[in-house]
């Protein structure tokens, strides 16, 4: 499973369907659509580091690391490499 499976994954289990959302796409705006609150980001972060093995200082947790699934996977992985 690719990083963006496995995130978009996480996210429709976890937010999308308490939300009554049906489906989002890797360009939508997560956080100004209300779809994840500051709640909800410390709690995908911890998914992240849980599953990805890496460590998320509280200075990048911002908007542009995660604003869209695509933002993110892009974190992820730039963390991933190292």
């Amino acid at each position: 499973m690719t990083n963006l499976e496995s995130i978009s994954e996480y996210i429709t289990a976890t937010f999308l369907i308490d939300n009554g959302q049906d489906s989002i796409e890797p360009d939508d705006n997560l956080l100004l659509s209300g779809l994840i609150d500051s709640l909800g980001v410390m709690q995908l972060v911890a998914h992240l580091q849980a599953e990805n093995g890496i460590k998320i200082e509280p200075r990048e947790v911002t908007l542009k690391n995660f604003k869209t699934i695509n933002s993110i996977v892009g974190f992820v992985e730039t963390k991933i490499s190292g």
